[in-house]
């Protein structure tokens, strides 16, 4: 290192910290860099993109876009010192057919820029914003993140499906393909040749020798691909057949492409590998339009969901984007819905789910009931591990499970009477005061306050056992309220019953919540 680099590096590291202290929002200051530099007597050799940041978005910021649209970008460039003005931005533009673009743009007086492009030309783009500086006499850049979308003829699944011309056709299920000097006959069939983006679509194969005869036990693959793509970039999903030679594949498909399925009976020894006719499923719709993709370096997989707050049962949608590493597409993947089990303290497949199988674009979307109890959840999405690789999850969304809603005119019809339970919090750490809640809607002949409560307490969901010893009893608006402090981490389940002689007994939904460790 020169002594020069050394003496820079040195004097950057002195005014970090003081400025840390001395202008702690200096970055919403009305001061200028030069108003900075003044007050605080730093000279030109000082680094203006010090703790800086250069951002890029996008809009519309939707992933898939038609043809025709024209999107822009836009973005800022601030360090600790305020916003960089009358700086040259350079936005680099790569799309999937090859070409390269590069645009450069000036920062105004706020260090914002923005510039508009008109997609032409179908395929996916992606688009990085870089600031080149030199500090020093070294020659420096502070790249945004890369933003990736795909320019689509249309905006309907109808505009994504092959052409008569193309070869698009769908098999005989009765007709295998049979290789040469091979004994063995594979089929795969799907009962509609259709899917919905984000629910299970069923595919069904079997192995059957020369006889007819099943081959039951066997290893068997499913290969599946966008139809857009060649054969070559498919996808493996490994399966089982069973005693009757029959294997079944269940799979949350995503949408808007077609895809593309075939059987394999992989070759034993010298034999080959023999493949079912090609079985090709159409979307019904165009599924979820995902946010602007990040593109990074490293595996990764982001994860969204509208339903923070759901109904117990009701659907509940997530979808999203897995990214290979290094952002390579295309990005097949098959990806495993989990939640977190707090008594084991593991991620666990959902209940429910099935296999959720990317498209080209690493897109996902996965259609599930929520839970029957009330309660908080931990919800991510896997890509499962093996012997060589480690898994990789999502960052993981809490989501609400509340009972299912009923307005005040039908809680409590003339002669049923409603019990709900309710909690302050979605979830507490260990020893931490809880005030659970009650609310009985009853008959109007009958009064709240003369009927006994009795709390419940379960720390498996099945074992219940009373949470105190006292009855307890409602006020004149039918609610009660009760103080807990969970002793232990895991899943807390808590439930009321209420009754007398003069009104049948009635229990409340199960609620749960999440006990964390304390540490």
């Amino acid at each position: 290192m020169s002594h020069f680099n050394f003496f820079l590096n040195f004097l950057s590291g002195i005014f970090l910290l003081s400025l840390f202290v001395a202008i702690p929002c200096c970055a919403d200051s009305d001061h200028t860099i030069e108003e900075w530099q003044e007050i605080l007597a730093i000279g030109d050799e000082i680094d203006k993109t010090l703790g800086g940041e250069l951002t890029l978005e996008i809009t519309p910021p939707l992933y898939y876009l038609e043809k025709g649209t024209e999107l822009s970008l836009f973005g800022t460039i601030r360090g600790l010192f305020g916003p960089l003005k009358n700086s040259r931005i350079l936005i680099s533009q790569w799309n999937s057919n090859g070409s390269i673009k590069e645009d450069e743009v000036i920062t105004d007086d706020e260090g914002s820029f923005i510039i508009n492009y008109l997609l032409m030309e179908e395929g996916i783009y992606r688009f990085r914003a870089n600031y080149s500086y030199i500090y020093g006499i070294q020659e420096k850049i502070l790249p945004s993140n890369m933003l990736e979308i795909t320019c689509l003829p249309g905006m309907s699944s109808e505009n994504l499906i092959p052409s008569v011309n193309s070869g698009f056709t769908q098999p005989d299920p009765e007709k295998p393909v049979v290789s040469d000097n091979s004994s063995i006959s594979v089929f795969l069939s799907n009962q509609y040749y259709r899917y919905t983006p984000g629910l299970v679509s069923h595919l069904s194969g079997y192995i059957v020798d020369e006889n007819d005869k099943p081959v039951p036990y066997s290893r068997v693959l499913l290969r599946y691909g966008d139809v857009n793509y060649s054969q070559s970039n498919e996808r493996v999903v490994e399966g089982f057949t069973n005693i009757k030679g029959i294997v079944e594949f269940n799979l949350s498909l995503s949408g808007p492409y077609p895809v593309f399925f075939l059987l394999e009976y992989p070759g034993k020894g010298t034999k080959p590998s023999v493949f079912s006719e090609k079985v090709v499923l159409i979307p019904d719709s165009f599924g979820i339009n995902p946010p602007v993709k990040i593109i990074g370096d490293s595996e990764s997989i982001m994860l969204y969901t509208d339903d923070l707050t759901v109904s117990s049962r009701n659907n509940i949608t997530f979808y999203g984007f897995y990214n290979q590493k290094g952002g390579t597409y295309p990005s097949y993947q098959v990806l495993d819905l989990v939640w977190y089990n707090f008594g084991g303290q593991y991620w666990d497949t959902y209940q429910n789910s099935s296999t959720i199988a990317t498209n080209s674009d690493g897109k996902f979307e996965c259609t599930v009931p929520a839970p029957e109890t009330s309660g908080m959840y931990l919800m991510s999405i896997r890509r499962p591990g093996n012997t060589t690789q480690s898994a990789v999850y999502s960052n993981v969304h809490p989501i609400t499970v509340v009972p299912v809603d009923m307005n005040d005119a039908n809680v409590a019809p003339d002669l049923i009477p409603v019990l709900r339970i309710s909690a302050n919090k979605s979830g507490v750490r260990v020893s931490e005061s809880l005030d659970l809640s009650l609310q009985i809607f009853s008959p109007g002949y009958y009064e709240p306050v003369d009927i006994p409560v009795t709390m419940l307490y379960s720390k498996n969901g099945f074992d219940w056992m009373p949470l105190i010893s006292e009855t307890i009893f409602f006020n004149q608006d039918g609610q009660a309220t009760i103080t807990v402090r969970p002793d232990g981490t895991g899943y807390h389940y808590y439930r009321a019953i209420a009754g007398n002689d003069s009104l049948h007994v009635v229990s409340s939904d199960t609620l749960v919540i999440p006990v964390f460790s304390d540490l």
